[in-house]
């Protein structure tokens, strides 16, 4: 099925299938791994190496603060759009949460990489082997839930480093 075909088909009130809809998440979890994870790499390498070390500390700590958190969002941007004048205000706090969630997977599955690939000498091979990782979990469905518990654990240990 065409990405036209695929659009035609939602416009009139139908909906993709759900390989088209797996693929689809696929390729935007891949592409946005990749770009994050360039960002991260090109202009907070540091920062990303410590994001690194500390969900590799404590990951199940960063797992259950980054859910908790997640879940917080998620019910303070429902509360804020029941009020129609701070629906724009649940806009910023949804574009945030989102954001920080996908530094948070494409920092643990750069940590991943990195267990692989040496990340010292191959940020570029790292980060794509961290991008395919990511989408592929995405594509095979149920490793969704996999990859949002890897940007829950990375979304809490970005979130204890910066509430200290």
């Amino acid at each position: 099925m065409t990405a036209s075909a695929v659009l035609q088909s939602c416009a009139f009130g139908g909906s993709p299938d759900l390989v088209t809809t797996l693929v689809g998440g696929a390729v935007i979890t891949f592409l946005a791994t990749l770009l994050s994870g360039a960002f991260l790499t090109t202009f907070e390498p540091r920062y990303t190496d410590r994001m690194i070390d500390a969900v590799r500390a404590r990951p199940l700590g960063s797992l259950l603060y980054g859910l908790l958190s997640m879940l917080t969002a998620r019910l303070l941007v429902l509360l804020l759009t029941i009020t129609v004048i701070a629906a724009p205000v649940a806009l910023i706090v949804l574009v945030v949460a989102v954001v920080a969630a996908v530094l948070g997977a494409t920092i643990v599955f750069l940590g991943i990489a990195g267990r692989l690939v040496d990340i010292d000498d191959h940020w570029l091979t790292a980060l794509v082997l961290a991008a395919a990782l990511n989408g592929g979990l995405v594509l095979t469905g149920v490793g969704g839930l996999v990859s949002l518990g890897a940007a829950a654990a990375g979304f809490g240990a970005m979130l204890n480093d910066y509430i200290g």
